[in-house]
């Protein structure tokens, strides 16, 4: 949490690793910290993978590595300039993309049976407020093989079950609360744009999902959610997988950054609805125990950012039959985090349970 809380420093590389010595039975652990422009999920677990490797791979003669030389303040200018001419030039034919894109799903939502939810249009809860300076940071591990049999019992995807798992989760943290909503949260899932293997760079575009909190039975709270989440990838594709991240790259920074801190400032994010609840990503990790300098990596565990008037990150790496879900917020939002913890591990017994019932019938 306290690191968390930290500030990378932009007169450095915008990552750090800290190490933490003094472990039960002399592990060490490592807690890595970057931005996220320099990887999303996929580049951060290829990142890790390039790592930890059990045979470093020698080099073959005459390969070694040499940087690029760096850039004057001349060359750093003619690219800013041609980087803004592609831009500019490249404008008309994504606002063509863009009308057509939005035509297609107007006509799409009209005839489809499932809805997907809008911006904006979520409930507010404690944790969709302005950040504080503080994070506050829990985890949990939950059983791969629990995961992929709720899978196979009510053909779903691993996705699925994970989404359900957050939501059943939430209801009941919410509920002992009192503030659970009678509208379901909607969650910002993250979609890589690319497939490729890359060990840097955010290609990332997000998909709005119902969690479908306002279901008390969690069977058909995971149907619901398996709907919602098969148009909400129809919509992420009538849309484009590039859309958004073409937008944000024509997004005047210095301006954007002046708004951003003065919405920071002003609290404006506890004004208005958020445009969804939370951000639940699921990141696919090493299946194969990975090793650094002979020492085997025992648990990963991850979280990503969170942003004005969306104070809740939950983020799922797998790793050797594992599922690693890391939870972050900030200490005034959720003082209690590790309920939230805890009520995860319940919500997946809840569902291993129903999965049961037909067999035992």
């Amino acid at each position: 949490s306290d690191i968390a809380s930290r500030p990378l420093d932009r007169g450095h590389p915008l990552w750090e690793i800290w190490v933490v010595e003094g472990l039960e039975g002399g592990r060490v652990g490592f807690v890595a910290k970057m931005h996220h422009t320099i990887a999303d999920g996929l580049a951060a677990a290829a990142l890790l993978a390039n790592v930890m490797q059990t045979v470093p791979e020698q080099p073959s003669p005459g390969s070694s590595w040499k940087p690029e030389r760096i850039p004057s303040n001349r060359t750093l200018l003619l690219d800013a300039v041609a980087d803004l001419g592609r831009d500019l030039r490249g404008l008309p034919n994504l606002l063509k993309r863009t009308f057509e894109a939005l035509t297609a799903l107007r006509r799409h939502r009209t005839s489809s049976d499932v809805k997907t939810p809008l911006p904006f249009s979520t409930p507010r809860t404690s944790f969709n407020a302005s950040l504080t300076p503080h994070r506050t940071f829990a985890m949990t591990t939950l059983s791969l093989s629990d995961v992929k049999a709720v899978r196979s019992a009510f053909g779903v995807t691993v996705n699925d079950v994970v989404l359900t798992v957050c939501a059943g989760a939430l209801r009941r943290y919410l509920s002992e609360r009192g503030e659970l909503p009678a509208k379901p949260l909607i969650a910002g899932v993250p979609v890589s744009t690319s497939t490729e293997t890359r060990l840097g760079g955010n290609r990332v575009s997000n998909m709005f999902v119902s969690l479908r909190t306002d279901l008390d039975d969690p069977v058909a709270r995971l149907k619901a959610v398996q709907e919602v989440t098969k148009e909400a990838k129809v919509v992420h594709n009538i849309l484009g997988t590039e859309m958004l991240a073409d937008w944000s790259q024509r997004t005047p920074p210095r301006p954007f950054a002046w708004f951003m801190r003065l919405y920071s400032r002003k609290g404006w994010a506890s004004r208005h609805r958020p445009p969804i609840n939370l951000v639940v990503s699921n990141v696919p990790g090493p299946p194969t125990p990975l090793e650094i300098v002979g020492a085997r990596l025992e648990t990963l565990s991850s979280v990503g950012p969170i942003l004005e008037g969306i104070g809740l990150n939950i983020t799922v790496w797998s790793y050797v039959g594992a599922m690693n879900f890391g939870i972050v917020s900030c200490r005034e939002l959720m003082p209690d985090i590790w309920s939230l913890a805890d009520a995860l591990r319940d919500s997946l017994v809840e569902l291993r349970k129903a999965a049961e019932q037909p067999r035992a019938s």
